[in-house]
């Protein structure tokens, strides 16, 4: 099965990422982001099987990694916000579907083909993401921190190790402008979205505090992302989805909720890790950023 990835790239958006809130809601075992800043009510837009969304690309459906971690911390930060038992229990059960289907090494993966948005550079399945290493452990940390279950912190550790390695050598590590880049789409040439780099450091961050080896991934990505941050600027205010133009295709300009997106994780990776250079593109590029409601979005998270 392949997915068609310009089609994808304008469904990609976190539909509970994409709602109003600041960065500064973020906190490691509390909400995620600003997923509690979603309706009450809030329901993923697919079916569920055995707690799980199916994400429907139109010929087909298709578990998710990032999808079915985004719908356990949605649920989790919901639980948080409103202290509903049912949300706790669709985030554990996420949890637990996470520890079983985490493959060697510590990935998970997506079952169909894809491409890099606007590139023509296969991914053949089973293939992973930073993305999804980055939110798998930041809901597992926060599974581990309330349950105290070793399994939740376990799978958590184990998922760094793609995350240290080079793509080349099965991982999702990128050697740029002398640093590490997470790359959310491990192609043979580089295209290193913006938001996979800032969401993985996010989920580094959340594991930091019980994992020396986050830890050091954190600070290291913090470093090439205050180096390399500008390089996805487009010249006119608005941001750049991905650094495919530094290897050959057009250049993909992030859709407006991609670019608020940008805008908004600038501003909590700076919280997390001060650097001017965060702050500097975050001013740049705010006066572009128009907030997208959630209800002017297509469905939560494909690739």
């Amino acid at each position: 099965m392949r997915v068609s990835a310009t089609r994808a790239l304008a469904a990609a958006l976190l539909v509970a990422l994409a709602c109003a809130g600041e960065a500064a809601a973020h906190s490691r075992l509390g909400p995620y982001q600003n997923m509690a800043t979603a309706a009450r009510d809030w329901q993923t837009p697919y079916r569920l099987a055995r707690g799980v969304p199916m994400v429907d690309y139109g010929a087909f459906e298709a578990r998710n990694p990032v999808a079915t971690a985004q719908y356990g911390l949605a649920s989790w930060s919901l639980w948080k916000r409103y202290g509903e038992p049912y949300r706790l229990r669709a985030a554990l059960r996420v949890s637990d579907f996470l520890v079983s289907t985490q493959r060697a090494g510590g990935v998970w993966t997506y079952g169909f083909d894809y491409a890099s948005p606007g590139t023509d550079m296969a991914l053949t399945a089973p293939w992973s993401s930073a993305l999804a290493q980055g939110q798998g452990i930041s809901l597992l940390r926060r599974a581990y921190a309330h349950t105290g279950r070793t399994r939740y912190l376990r799978a958590a550790r184990r998922a760094l190790a793609p995350l240290g390695r080079a793509v080349a050598d099965g991982g999702l590590t990128r050697r740029h402008d002398g640093g590490i880049a997470f790359e959310e789409y491990p192609s043979e040439r580089p295209s290193l979205p913006l938001n996979g780099h800032l969401q993985t450091l996010v989920g580094l961050w959340d594991l930091s505090d019980v994992s020396p080896r986050a830890a050091e991934l954190f600070r290291r990505g913090v470093r090439t992302a205050a180096r390399i941050v500008g390089e996805y600027d487009a010249g006119d205010g608005s941001s750049l989805y991905n650094l495919a133009h530094e290897v050959g295709f057009a250049p993909v300009h992030a859709p407006p909720a991609y670019h608020a997106a940008h805008v908004r994780l600038l501003g909590l990776v700076d919280r997390l890790s001060p650097h001017r250079a965060f702050r500097r593109w975050a001013r740049h590029w705010k006066p572009r950023a128009v907030a997208v409601p959630a209800t002017r979005l297509p469905p939560t998270a494909r690739p």
